[in-house]
């Protein structure tokens, strides 16, 4: 299914925890699995519940190691400290290019190169790291055709 169109947002700033690392793409869904849960916990356990739906962050992408240096996270409310395995990062205030992606995660690939390429069509440079917003819980919703995920490219 096609990405909806691309809209650009203004989002205000947020602050995220999670556990990063480098992994193999087929092992992305294995990292969320486990480090979602604990992120989410462990900011609890600070003090700062996660807001929304979480998150995962592409901070780079590794070919040369067929890698992908990866951040499952959740929102929150406000900066934390934190010792390893968790990190704390934060996005500014600023304008985004917003996708809505409506399918399974093998998709979601799509929605990114049609969001590089509106990009590139408006002359938009990327600001940060993109992350996909998991809007539905797939232990939830079995059916991953009706999965939600929005995809944002911060942009400067």
């Amino acid at each position: 299914m096609p990405p909806t169109p691309i809209a650009l947002r203004n989002l205000p700033r947020r602050w995220y925890l999670g556990i990063r690392s480098k992994v193999a793409p087929p092992k992305i869904a294995a990292a969320c699995a486990e480090a979602l849960p604990r992120s989410g916990d462990w900011a609890r356990k600070l003090g700062a519940p996660p807001v929304g739906a979480p998150i995962l962050i592409y901070h780079a992408h590794l070919p040369a190691l067929g890698l992908i240096d990866l951040q499952p996270a959740v929102f929150i409310p406000r900066a934390v400290e934190v010792s390893s395995p968790y990190s704390v990062g934060m996005y500014p205030a600023g304008e985004a290019a917003v996708a809505e992606h409506i399918g399974p995660y093998d998709k979601l690939g799509e929605t990114h190169e049609a969001v590089k390429r509106f990009l590139a069509k408006m002359g938009k440079k990327l600001a940060g790291p993109c992350y996909d917003v998991y809007l539905t819980d797939p232990t939830k919703e079995k059916d991953p055709t009706k999965w939600k995920t929005e995809v944002v490219y911060p942009i400067g």
